[in-house]
């Protein structure tokens, strides 16, 4: 589903969300559990299976595959959720060796498109510290411009500083930033 609200913003007072600008919500998942009231600024690209309540987006965000975010929360402007890590299994880490899709693949590659996806998806589920989603627990601030890898669950209370880059789970109540938190 895509919103775009590009004059003053729309309100859905009586429901309890509050979106302003372009928001693109729900692109990859079937169904979005949205908790009231909640606030979504200008260019949010959001795939989460639920969103707590009185959780506040101040735009710009790019979220992919969130299980779920608690009650409560901050997410400031820039961040990115649900980054995908390199497997370090791999020969290179160029797209031609993924599941990438660029139009010179299939003349340097002698696998078909269908073998080096099938190929790819097996290595991925031999590598289990690599898990699929990210869980923010409730009341959980995350500054500005932080980056936060999947498989990553952030616990309740805790607090991402602005430009982090969050690689493993963060405990309740933590305070971390810097790189490779």
């Amino acid at each position: 589903m895509i919103i775009d609200f590009r004059n003053n913003g729309y309100k859905i007072e009586e429901k309890g969300i509050y979106i302003t600008g372009t928001n693109m919500i729900a692109n990859k998942i079937e169904k979005v559990e949205m908790e009231t009231p909640l606030c979504l600024h200008r260019g949010c690209t959001i795939n989460s299976e639920f969103i707590g309540a009185f959780t506040y987006f101040s735009g710009a965000l790019f979220m992919n595959k969130a299980l779920s975010i608690g009650r409560f929360c901050m997410i400031n402007r820039d961040v990115v959720i649900g980054l995908a890590n390199q497997s370090v299994q791999s020969l290179t880490s160029h797209m031609i060796f993924g599941t990438a899709e660029c139009p010179w693949a299939d003349t340097f590659h002698h696998l078909s498109k269908e073998e080096r996806r099938s190929t790819h998806a097996k290595q991925r589920n031999k590598e289990l510290k690599y898990k699929d989603t990210v869980c923010i627990g409730n009341d959980v601030w995350i500054g500005t411009g932080a980056q936060i890898l999947l498989g990553v669950t952030i616990g309740d209370g805790s607090i991402i500083g602005a430009g982090s880059i969050v690689t493993k789970d963060i405990p309740p109540y933590c305070v971390v930033g810097g790189g490779a938190s």
